[in-house]
């Protein structure tokens, strides 16, 4: 017999889509509901329980914490108080943390998702340990990792390559901790080598497959719902945004990261022709720096019965030049120039005589032979140098015999200490020590003027940037300090500090 109503069809239609509507629903709900019981977030690690008297209690509780703490997929749970509980009872602790019932009860008083149980058993000369994951409340064993020592050397070390291998027997790497719109955050960064660009493959828990009578995990199965890239990493979660998505299914909290794909290494052109850029080569010859140096110049002499001091603002260039002989051993030549507008005032006897301005210059040059020694077999770690060399400088002043004032050079042999310390990423700390060995000083008035005994310093302390393997950025705080004591008891003492960025390139 033939339906007489016409819209009998469309309806039976519209039933039977709703049917299989609700029927995805329940099945979206059943996979949320799996996804989330398998969270794993929170760990509880049951006291261990040995036949020798307890002896490995400390060395698993240390090691456990211990590798935890740099697992940021779990929270450590503290079930001390139920171990104590247990360890109070009239059974046998090894009992009760073979009893399902109880151990479920410590978990729900924990708020555990997962226990960690382990047992130790000495076997002869060998000693057999047993780690088995279990899941809550039903304590489902997730995974097992069993293995023997006769040497207890490293208990804790090969306590914690156990526990890795337990994690890895568990499908999926990460979860998903939350999404708003398209940006998803998961519970893995730089502990799990994560990096920016890398992309994240989604699943959801479909089925566990559960041993009826050994309550053991016998399969997982995963459906992939989706894929992430990540954005931005930290030490113990990343941030990303969904690319792809099936059309029944979304990313959502609590499904699984089965996969990472790193991101693609873009290869260039010059790569693919055996040819690598310039800026990517190490450098093997040595270096120059230029740079521009800004502070104050201090002049004080001091005469018999008169005396000046005076400072003003200096300005001027400098540059070095290191030449490698190789890896250790090399040599450097450096080279300053700088100008300042010196004024002085008096301090003898009669403090208005002879005060006024005057502009001065400074020229510099430095000859050495250096040895660096590497503390590690990088070239740009952490390293110290040691330099023996010659050093001449000049400062010239209008010669001036009311103000005290006439050129005046320095030179001799310098010993010089030196230092690089990496700090974070690219950026090193710089620190280097000149002083002088047998200088002399001599002044120009009328004729040439010996002193009688002088000395010279120099002061660099700063910090260096390396934008690439050829090129460095630096900022230094330079002291540069000369005295001479001259016959008939003259003493003379002059400081320039500058602060001196510069650019180091390498070749």
């Amino acid at each position: 017999m033939k339906n007489s109503c016409p819209g009998t069809a469309l309806i039976n239609k519209i039933y039977f889509a709703l049917l299989a509507s609700m029927a995805g629903s329940s099945l979206a709900f059943a996979n949320a509901e799996l996804d989330r019981s398998y969270a794993l977030e929170t760990v509880g690690i049951l006291r261990s329980w040995d036949n020798v008297d307890g002896l490995f209690v400390d060395y698993v509780n240390g090691a456990y914490k211990e590798f935890f703490s740099h697992e940021s997929r779990f929270v450590l749970q503290d079930i001390s108080k139920a171990d104590t509980a247990l360890s109070r009872t009239t059974l046998p602790y090894q009992k009760l943390i073979q009893d399902p019932q109880v151990l479920g009860q410590v978990a729900r008083a924990t708020r555990s998702e997962s226990l960690i149980r382990t047992i130790i058993l000495k076997e002869g000369s060998q000693y057999r340990f047993t780690l088995e994951w279990l899941h809550s409340p039903q304590m489902i064993k997730m995974a097992e990792d069993t293995f023997m020592l006769t040497d207890l050397a490293d208990v804790q070390g090969a306590l914690q390559k156990a526990l890795a291998r337990l994690i890895s027997k568990i499908p999926f790497i990460g979860n998903v901790t939350g999404r708003d719109s398209e940006s998803v955050t998961v519970n893995i960064g730089d502990n799990a080598n994560l990096f920016q660009g890398d992309t994240l493959v989604i699943g959801t828990l479909d089925e566990v497959k559960k041993h009826p009578l050994l309550k053991t995990v016998m399969a997982w199965r995963l459906t992939q719902v989706g894929k992430v890239v990540v954005d931005t990493v930290e030490d113990r979660m990343a941030f990303g945004h969904v690319i792809e998505e099936e059309e029944t299914r979304k990313v959502a909290r609590f499904q699984k990261v089965m996969q990472v794909i790193p991101k693609p290494v873009v290869i260039t052109k010059q790569e693919q022709e055996g040819v690598t850029p310039l800026e990517q080569v190490p450098p093997k010859l040595g270096y120059v720096v230029g740079g521009l140096g800004i502070g104050t110049a201090s002049r004080d002499f001091r005469a018999a019965a008169a005396g000046f001091t005076g400072s003003g603002i200096y300005f001027g260039p400098k540059a070095e030049a290191q030449l490698w002989i190789n890896r250790e051993w090399f040599t450097e030549l450096g080279l300053a120039y700088g100008i300042w507008n010196y004024s002085q005032k008096s301090t003898g006897e009669d403090v208005s005589a002879a005060s006024g301005a005057a502009s001065a210059t400074l020229s510099s040059f430095r000859f050495n032979l250096g040895y660096s020694y590497f503390l590690t077999n990088d070239f740009f770690g952490p390293k110290g140098s040691v330099r023996l060399g010659y050093e001449a400088t000049s400062f010239s002043f209008p010669l001036d015999s009311t103000a005290l004032l006439a050129p005046v050079s320095f030179k001799g042999l310098f010993l010089g200490l030196g230092g690089e310390l990496p700090l974070r990423g690219k950026w090193a700390a710089l620190l280097n020590l000149n002083f002088s060995l047998f200088p002399s000083a001599s002044q120009t008035s009328t004729s040439n003027i010996a002193a009688a005994s002088a000395s010279f310093m120099n002061f660099s302390v700063g910090a260096s940037y390396r934008s690439s393997q050829r090129l460095s950025f630096r900022a230094n705080l330079d002291v540069a300090a000369h005295g001479a004591d001259f016959p008939e008891g003259a003493v003379l003492s002059q400081k320039v500090i500058a602060i001196t960025p510069a650019v180091l390139y390498y070749f």
